[in-house]
C-alpha cells in the first residue's frame, strides 16, 4: 500500500510545470501562434505564458478562413504580445482573400520589435498583388528576409533611405531594378541573394548585380515573358550559383569569379517545341557554357540540365580551338543530353579538361516520338560507346544513364550488346 501512495503521488507531480519560464516560453516559441495561445488553458500559471513568445508563426491552418474576417487574429493576438525580440515572424496569406488590409499594420507592429527574421509567404495567383510597406527595408535588425509568391514591396518615395546593416539572406519574388539595386547598396553584410518570379518587375532590361561579400546566389525565372531581364554579375566572393533561365546569354560575368566551386545551371522550361524557340528567340550555345567555365577557374562541382528536345537548340557555335578551363572540376552532372555531335564534343572537351575530375553523369534523353523502342534502344548503346570510348586522362567514371541503358565505363561490356538487343528482335 506503501508504493502504491508514492507512485500516485510521484505521478502527480507536473515536472513540465517545474521548468523555468524561460525554457517554457523557449517551447512555446516552437509551435505555431495557434497552439501556443491554446496553453493558456491549462492554467492559472501558463495564462500569459504565451505572450512572451520570440517566435511568431501564423501558418495556414492558424489564420481565419478567407470567408471570415481576416482581421480578427491581428486585432485579438498582435497586441497582446509583449515581447521585445523576435526571432522569427512568418505569416501564410490565402490564396482566395481578394484583400489583406491590415497587413500594413501588422508589418509596422512587427519591425518595432526588432524581428531577426521575417517570412511572408502567399499562394494567391491573382493579378494584383499584396504589397509590403517599405518600413520591412528600415528595420535595423533583421538578418533574414523571405518573400515568397505573389508578394511585392511598396515602390519607394522619392528620398526614402534603406537601412539594413545586419541584413544576410534576402529571397524576393517580385522586384524593380531600382528596388533591388538600393538594396544591395545598403546591405553590406549580404551573403545570400534568391531571385525568383514569373514576371520581373522592372523598367530597365539589365539587372546589376554587384557586391561585396555575396557567397550564394539564385536566379530563377519561372517561365518565359515576353521582357527577358539580363544580369550582370560582378561577385568576386561568390561561391555557389544556381541559375535557372531560357538561356546563358541571358547572364554575363564581369572579370574572374575565382570562389565559385558550385554551380547548378537549368536551362528552359521543360519539354518546349522548337516553335517556341523561333518565338521567344531562345537559344543554347554549348560556347557559353565554355565562357562560364572559364570565368571559374576554381569549379568543382558543375550540374547543367539541357531543356528536353535540346536538339532545337543552337549547338552549332563551336570554336576551333577551346580555352583550356575547369581543371578543378571533380564532379559533373549533365541532364537531357542528345545524341548529337556537337554534345559528344562538350563532352569530350569536359573529360580533357578535367585533370582532377572523378565523375562525369551522363542522363540522356532521346524523343521517343521520333524513335521506335528498338530504335532508340540501338542509339542508346551506340553513345554510350562512343562516350565511353572518349580520352579519359583522369581516369574517372562515366555513368551513363538513359530511358533503357544505364552502365557505367567501369562495368561496361560491349559484347553483351548484341545479347540485349536481341531481347528486343534489333540485331
Amino acid at each position: 500500500m506503501a508504493e502504491i501512495k508514492r507512485s500516485k503521488k510521484f505521478e502527480e507531480i507536473d515536472r513540465l510545470s517545474l521548468l523555468p519560464d524561460a525554457i517554457l516560453i523557449h517551447i512555446m516559441s516552437l509551435l505555431p501562434i495557434k497552439s501556443a495561445v491554446t496553453t493558456s488553458v491549462l492554467s492559472h500559471q501558463w495564462r500569459y505564458h504565451w505572450t512572451h513568445i520570440t517566435n511568431i508563426v501564423f501558418s495556414s491552418t492558424c489564420l481565419p478562413h478567407p470567408t471570415h474576417d481576416n482581421s480578427a487574429a491581428d486585432y485579438r493576438i498582435l497586441p497582446q504580445l509583449t515581447s521585445t525580440k523576435i526571432h522569427r515572424f512568418y505569416l501564410f496569406l490565402w490564396s482566395e482573400w481578394k484583400e489583406f488590409s491590415n497587413i500594413e499594420s501588422w508589418m509596422h507592429d512587427i519591425c518595432c520589435r526588432n524581428p531577426e527574421q521575417v517570412v511572408l509567404e502567399s499562394t494567391r495567383f491573382n493579378e494584383n498583388d499584396i504589397t509590403l510597406p517599405s518600413c520591412i527595408l528600415q528595420c535595423q535588425s533583421l538578418v533574414e528576409i523571405k518573400i515568397i509568391g505573389d508578394v511585392s514591396i511598396k515602390p519607394l518615395d522619392k528620398g526614402f533611405v534603406m537601412i539594413l546593416p545586419k541584413l544576410r539572406k534576402l529571397q524576393l519574388s517580385g522586384f524593380n531594378c531600382h528596388q533591388l539595386a538600393e538594396i544591395l547598396r545598403c546591405c553590406p553584410l549580404l551573403e545570400d541573394l534568391s531571385l525568383s518570379t514569373n514576371k520581373f518587375r522592372m523598367i530597365e532590361q539589365i539587372v546589376d548585380l554587384s557586391t561585396h561579400n555575396l557567397k550564394k546566389l539564385v536566379i530563377k525565372w519561372d517561365e518565359p515573358t515576353l521582357l527577358q531581364p539580363k544580369f550582370v554579375i560582378n561577385l568576386s566572393k561568390l561561391e555557389e550559383i544556381t541559375l535557372q533561365a531560357p538561356g546563358l546569354m541571358l547572364v554575363r560575368f564581369v572579370g574572374s569569379i575565382g570562389a565559385l566551386k558550385k554551380a547548378d545551371i537549368r536551362l528552359g522550361y521543360g519539354p518546349l517545341k522548337e516553335e517556341d524557340f523561333r518565338n521567344g528567340g531562345t537559344s543554347l550555345a554549348w560556347n557559353d557554357v565554355v565562357l562560364l567555365l572559364r570565368c571559374c577557374p576554381c569549379l568543382e562541382v558543375f550540374h547543367l540540365s539541357l531543356p528536353q528536345h535540346s536538339s532545337h537548340f543552337i549547338k552549332s557555335n563551336l570554336p576551333e580551338h577551346w580555352p583550356t578551363c575547369g581543371t578543378r572540376l571533380k564532379y559533373v552532372e549533365i541532364k537531357y543530353l542528345s545524341d548529337t555531335d556537337e554534345d559528344v564534343e562538350m563532352i569530350k572537351y569536359i573529360l580533357s579538361c578535367g585533370k582532377v575530375l572523378e565523375l562525369l553523369s551522363v542522363d540522356v534523353y532521346l524523343d521517343r516520338q521520333c524513335y521506335s523502342k528498338g530504335e532508340a534502344i540501338w542509339r542508346e548503346h551506340e553513345l554510350c560507346e562512343k562516350l565511353f570510348h572518349l580520352e579519359n586522362p583522369s581516369a574517372c567514371e562515366i555513368k551513363f544513364i538513359a530511358q533503357f541503358v544505364n552502365s557505367s565505363n567501369k562495368s561496361f561490356i560491349p559484347r553483351r550488346r548484341s545479347i540485349r538487343l536481341a531481347k528486343y528482335k534489333v540485331v
